[in-house]
C-alpha cells in the first residue's frame, strides 16, 4: 500500500488561489506562473497617499473571507502586488459604473490593460528561473518608480499629460488614465 501524503493547504494559499482564478481568464494564454509571481512580490510605497493602495488590495481579503465563508486570521502580511493590482482594477471599475464603458470594461479587463502597460504581457506558460528573475526587474522598476515618464513600465501610460508620473501618487495617476482612457 502506498503511503499518500496529504499537503496542509493554509488559508493564505486558499486566498492567492482564489486571486489568480479572479484574474487568469485569458481562452488561449495560462498566466498562473506570473500572478503567483506577482502575489509573492510586496508592494511598498515611495510616494505619499501609495499607501491606500495598498489597503485597497488588503481589503480584497476581506471580500474573499465574505465570498468563501472561510473564517480565518487574514492577517498574511503586506499587500503583494497582485493584490494592489487587482485592487487598483477594482477601483477603477468602480469609476466606470454608470458611464458607457461599464459594458466594455471590468476590472478583469482592466487589470489585463495594467499588465500590458508594465510589459509582462509576454509572461505566460511554464516559466523559467531567468524569467521569473526578468519579472522581478520589471516589478521593481515600476515599485522605485523608475519607469520612463510616459511609456510602458508603468500600470498607467498617460501620453495627455505634461507631468512626471513618477512624482505621482497612484490615485493621481489612475485619474489621469481613467479621464484620457475613457473620457466622458
Amino acid at each position: 500500500m502506498a503511503v499518500e501524503f496529504v499537503k496542509d493547504v493554509d488559508d493564505r494559499t486558499i486566498y492567492i488561489d482564489w486571486l489568480v482564478d479572479l484574474v487568469n481568464v485569458m481562452e488561449d494564454r495560462d498566466y498562473s506562473d506570473l500572478l503567483y509571481t506577482l502575489s509573492e512580490i510586496a508592494f511598498y510605497p515611495l510616494v505619499n497617499y501609495d499607501e491606500d493602495r495598498a489597503d485597497d488590495g488588503i481589503a480584497l481579503r476581506e471580500l474573499w473571507a465574505i465570498e468563501t465563508g472561510i473564517q480565518s486570521d487574514l492577517d498574511f502580511g503586506g499587500a503583494s502586488v497582485l493584490e494592489v493590482l487587482i485592487g487598483i482594477a477594482k477601483r477603477i471599475e468602480f469609476q466606470l459604473f454608470g458611464s458607457h464603458y461599464i459594458d466594455e470594461w471590468d476590472y478583469v479587463k482592466v487589470f489585463w490593460d495594467m499588465i500590458w502597460n508594465l510589459g509582462l504581457e509576454d509572461f505566460f506558460g511554464t516559466l523559467s528561473c531567468d524569467t521569473f528573475e526578468e519579472i522581478h526587474r520589471i516589478v521593481t522598476l515600476w515599485l522605485n518608480r523608475e519607469y520612463f515618464r510616459h511609456k510602458k513600465g508603468n500600470i498607467f501610460i498617460i501620453e495627455n499629460d505634461p507631468r512626471n508620473m513618477r512624482k505621482l501618487n497612484i490615485w493621481t495617476q489612475m485619474t489621469l488614465y481613467i479621464r484620457e482612457k475613457w473620457p466622458k
